[in-house]
């Protein structure tokens, strides 16, 4: 019964693919290639979670489980800062450490306000907790990494006249940690009002369901989107004040990072 529900949402999958494959060749939208390489990634991405995470419930240790869950941390961090292009060697520890800090609190907590103790660290129920969370948060955290990097570079006069003036490293590199974590913050306050109408259902049924009464499904989707915002500014920072020792050399100047 297991594979049958697989083979049909398979062939269910192609058939809607092929919807917009057929407007791209009739109207020549010139989208193909995307489409493709779109596809490709979000299946390979799809397969390796799904292979850690049956690995995981097939083993079902709880070490096994947090090592898991911090190698789909690590892969979601590498994976956000390739996609803003920067230089995993330069950026790939600061990222970590600020990913990581946030999801040591946020992802515990959370299993357990979802599913009730012992079983919220089972691989079903945390694995996928931990990745919904690291994935959100992780795109917010290098966006606002990239807006305070891009800040620094499209603003150098600014930085170097702050140096120059007596200004600290600390100081001169205020501003643009304001704005960084200020971008960051409205980002996904303008998402939330968005994905309220998008993903809120979702994952609102999802909780349900998991077994979760409606009242208390309610109230953990609520709580998710603020735990995201929390997370996100708090890992910003804590990436930025960990990349300073990666980032800039001895004189305070700012070294390539993409």
């Amino acid at each position: 019964m297991t594979s049958l529900y697989f083979l049909g949402g398979l062939v269910f999958g192609i058939l809607l693919l092929i919807i917009p494959v057929v407007l791209n060749n009739v109207l020549k939208l010139g989208i193909l290639n995307k489409l493709q390489k779109g596809s490709a990634s979000l299946l390979i991405l799809i397969l390796i979670y799904g292979m850690l995470l049956s690995f995981a419930i097939w083993q079902n240790h709880l070490w096994l489980t947090m090592l898991t869950a911090l190698l789909i941390v690590g892969l979601t961090c590498s994976l956000s800062l390739m996609r803003f292009r920067f230089k995993l060697k330069v950026l790939l520890i600061p990222a970590l450490a600020g990913l990581l800090s946030v999801m040591l609190v946020l992802a515990p907590i959370s299993a357990i306000l979802i599913t009730p103790l012992p079983q919220s660290f089972l691989p079903q129920y945390f694995l996928p907790v931990v990745g919904l969370l690291s994935g959100l948060i992780a795109y917010n955290m290098v966006r606002g990494i990239r807006k305070y990097y891009v800040g620094l570079q499209n603003h150098a006069a600014l930085y170097n006249y702050l140096l120059g003036n007596g200004c600290t490293h600390h100081q001169a590199v205020a501003y643009f940690l304001r704005r960084s974590l200020q971008s960051t913050a409205l980002w996904v306050l303008r998402r939330i009002s968005t994905t309220m109408l998008t993903a809120s259902p979702l994952l609102l049924l999802v909780l349900v369901w998991a077994g979760v009464p409606v009242l208390k499904a309610a109230i953990l989707n609520f709580m998710f989107f603020f735990a995201i915002l929390s997370g996100s500014m708090s890992s910003l920072f804590v990436a930025l004040w960990v990349a300073r020792r990666y980032t800039f050399d001895e004189y305070s100047r700012l070294q390539p990072v993409s």
